[in-house]
């Protein structure tokens, strides 16, 4: 893995950044800060999520519906937590007609959400700063606390 000229990370996959640190990529690791995990959609709600909590629950009501999302794809950790989320509730949606991945970066993806009105799972940070470029999204599910650590990279093994 090479970080590059980079000297600490912000990251929100404890597991992934706990790797990261133990592999020796970082030196240390601390919280940072937390937002949440929403999830937004199409006003009309055809999925019918309007104010749960329960992301998987709702992720659930999504696939039973077949309503449209769209998944980063990245490897990020919004991304990363949407897959635990689809294998915790043992559902697939790869593949299915109604899914589609971006594979582009949390603001992209929420911009391509709005403009083909699909659902679409990001932090509420993102949005806040975002909400205002969409016009056909609304915020739907307001689900746990989404918590950012810090890594200190390691010289040892970043020598750049």
């Amino acid at each position: 893995m090479i970080i590059g000229h980079s000297d600490i990370t912000k990251g929100h996959a404890r597991a992934a950044t706990a790797r990261f640190v133990q592999e020796g990529y970082a030196s240390k690791r601390v919280d940072l800060m937390h937002n949440y995990t929403i999830i937004v959609g199409p006003a009309s709600d055809p999925a019918k999520i309007d104010g749960l909590t329960d992301i998987k629950e709702a992720q659930e009501r999504i696939y039973d519906a077949k309503a449209p999302y769209l998944s980063r794809g990245d490897g990020g950790g919004m991304h990363i937590l949407e897959i635990k989320v689809w294998n915790d509730l043992n559902l697939d949606p790869k593949g299915r007609s109604w899914y589609e991945v971006s594979s582009k970066f949390m603001p992209a993806s929420l911009l391509d959400a709005d403009k083909n009105g699909q659902y679409h799972m990001l932090d509420s940070s993102t949005w806040a700063l975002h909400k205002p470029k969409t016009k056909g999204l609304k915020l739907l599910v307001k689900g746990p606390p989404n918590e950012y650590e810090m890594c200190l990279v390691s010289t040892e093994k970043n020598l750049n």
